[in-house]
This record gives C-alpha cells, sequence and structure tokens, in this order.
C-alpha cells in the first residue's frame, strides 16, 4: 500500500498539467473571453511601442493555452482566478479603445499597466472609474487625449496614478489630456492614500493647485502642466514627499513650503520664474541628492549648508 502511495505521488509530480495547477489558478472563463476580445479589438504595430528601451508582443502568447493565468501580463487571484493584474506596457498596441471594450468588464483588476501603446487620439472612458479594484493606473505614453472624465476620481483605492506625457498631434492641431477643476477638486479629496501621482504634461491650466489632503504623497511630478503664479502653501503639509518634480511650467514666488519637506531626496525647480534668494531651508533638507533650479533667476550666494555637504551624500545639481 505504501509503495502504490509513492508511485501515485512521483506521477502526480511529473504530470505537466497537475504541477501547473499547482502554481496557476484556473483562470475565469468570463475573464478569459474578454481578454481575448480586448486583443481582438486593437491592432499590432512595432512602431505603436518605439519609445520602450525593450518592447515585445505580450499578447502573442493568448489562447495558447486556455488557462488565462498562463499568459504573458496577466496576473490572477490565488483562490478565484479572477484576474487582478495586467501589465500591457511596450506590447505593440495600436487603435482606438472603445468606451464599451471589454476590458472593463475586467472588474477585479488591483494593476492595470497600458503605458507606451498607441490608442490613437482616444478619450480616457470613464468606464475606468468603474474598476473599483483599482489601486495602479498608468495610461502614461499612449497617446490618450480629452477631458480626463470625472469617473476617475472616484478611484478611492489607488496608491499609484500615472496619466503623464499623452496627446496626439492630428493633421490640424495638437491635442493633449486636461483636468477641469471639478475633476481635480473630486481626486484631491477622494484618494487619500495616494503614493505617487504622475502627471507631466497634462493640461492644467485652468486648477488652483491645492493638494493638502493628499498627505501621504511620496512622489508627485507635475512637469510641464502649465501651472502659473505661486505655489500654494499648503504644498508644506506634503511632509512625506521624497520626490518633487515641477520643472517647466510658469510658477514663480516664495519657496517656504520646502522648510516642511524634511524627507525629499530630489527636487526639480527647473524651468520656471523662481527670482531672488535660494531660501536657507533648502539647505537644510539633510536627505536631498538631486536638485534641478535651472532656467529660473535665482540670485545671490547657494546656502552654505548645501556647499558644504561633501559626498556620499553630495548633490546633484542640474
Amino acid at each position: 500500500m505504501a509503495f502504490r502511495i509513492i508511485i501515485c505521488f512521483y506521477l502526480f509530480l511529473l504530470s505537466p498539467s497537475l504541477s501547473s495547477s499547482l502554481n496557476h489558478p484556473l483562470c475565469n472563463s468570463h475573464d478569459s473571453v474578454a481578454l481575448l476580445h480586448f486583443k481582438n479589438s486593437l491592432s499590432l504595430d512595432r512602431s505603436a511601442s518605439m519609445d520602450c528601451d525593450e518592447f515585445d508582443d505580450d499578447t502573442a502568447s493568448w489562447g495558447n493555452d486556455s488557462n488565462c493565468c498562463l499568459w504573458d501580463g496577466i496576473m490572477c487571484d490565488s483562490l478565484s482566478g479572477h484576474v487582478i493584474g495586467l501589465d500591457l506596457s511596450c506590447s505593440w498596441l495600436q487603435g482606438q479603445l472603445h468606451p464599451n471594450s471589454s476590458l472593463f468588464q475586467l472588474s477585479r483588476l488591483q494593476t492595470l499597466n497600458l503605458a507606451y501603446n498607441n490608442f490613437s487620439g482616444s478619450l480616457i472612458s470613464s468606464h475606468f472609474g468603474g474598476l473599483s479594484t483599482l489601486m495602479h493606473l498608468n495610461l502614461s505614453y499612449s497617446y490618450f487625449v480629452g477631458e480626463i472624465p470625472p469617473k476617475i476620481a472616484e478611484l478611492s483605492k489607488l496608491v499609484s496614478l500615472d496619466l503623464s506625457n499623452n496627446g496626439f498631434a492630428s493633421y490640424y492641431e495638437q491635442l493633449s489630456l486636461r483636468f477641469e477643476p471639478s475633476t481635480w477638486a473630486k481626486l484631491v479629496l477622494n484618494m487619500s492614500d495616494l503614493r505617487e501621482l504622475v502627471l507631466d504634461d497634462v493640461d492644467m491650466s485652468s486648477i488652483a493647485l491645492g493638494s493638502s489632503s493628499l498627505k501621504s504623497l511620496n512622489i508627485l511630478s507635475l512637469e510641464g502642466c502649465k501651472f502659473d503664479g505661486p505655489i500654494p502653501a499648503s504644498f508644506g503639509n506634503l511632509t512625506q514627499l521624497t520626490d518633487l518634480k515641477i520643472a517647466e511650467n510658469n510658477f514663480s514666488g516664495e519657496l517656504s513650503f520646502l522648510s516642511n519637506l524634511q524627507s525629499l531626496t530630489s527636487l526639480d525647480l527647473s524651468d520656471n520664474y523662481f527670482s531672488g534668494l535660494l531660501p536657507n531651508s533648502i539647505g537644510h533638507l539633510k536627505s536631498l541628492d538631486f536638485l534641478g533650479l535651472g532656467h529660473n533667476q535665482f540670485e545671490g550666494p547657494i546656502p552654505f549648508q548645501l556647499v558644504a555637504r561633501k559626498s556620499p551624500n553630495s548633490i546633484l545639481w542640474c
């Protein structure tokens, strides 16, 4: 009897299908169909991901195995088999992302990365806001345009949001991605768990910048967002920031808010209209290892604390 049990156990380990099921859950059939419909709604074009250092057609493996949890770019829940992660960055995807896309049927998604594809001037669908379990959303470098829908601001579980470097050049005009004031106000109110917010090149020219509720932020990047005027004092409440990039705007005025941001390791203020003396508070940012100041109107001496700093904590200037 013992011999028979040992033989059965040995055969169990050797069986590819059985060992595969141990390592991977069985894909939810509804999600499998939704993924294939999503793939078939788009074309593949290598040029769609030319900005990537490395790129590949992650969807090439889709359908080769009946278990979608084995497909490239897919992560499934270990118990239910529902797709909870979809990473299709740099995957050659080309074409319009329609509002009724089967992508939005993946209702259990926690992570969605569609960066570095070409969605050909698509609007960001309000149905993204229906993916209520999302914690990580990256739609950067993918040629989305138009108003960011208010529904996006309802994704209250988001920990990271990257909508940067979108836009689309048509024959007649340059189209961009933009925030409306009401949507921004809702985002600031609802996304209290955000750790990373990257909005480079999103048109925020109509926004009265305020972010005092985003106190959990570690990374905030607002490069080229068409801001002008002074930075609000409420920025001083973002005391968990380690990385702040606000280059390529029209900011001016005081930098007194920096005295509260003692966790900063990287600060980029370049290509703005800051003027006058550098505040001594910059010299007291002991963790700072990158400081971008170029193309402003600063004058006078550099704070002594920065000049005196030596390796290995020396600052990289820009």
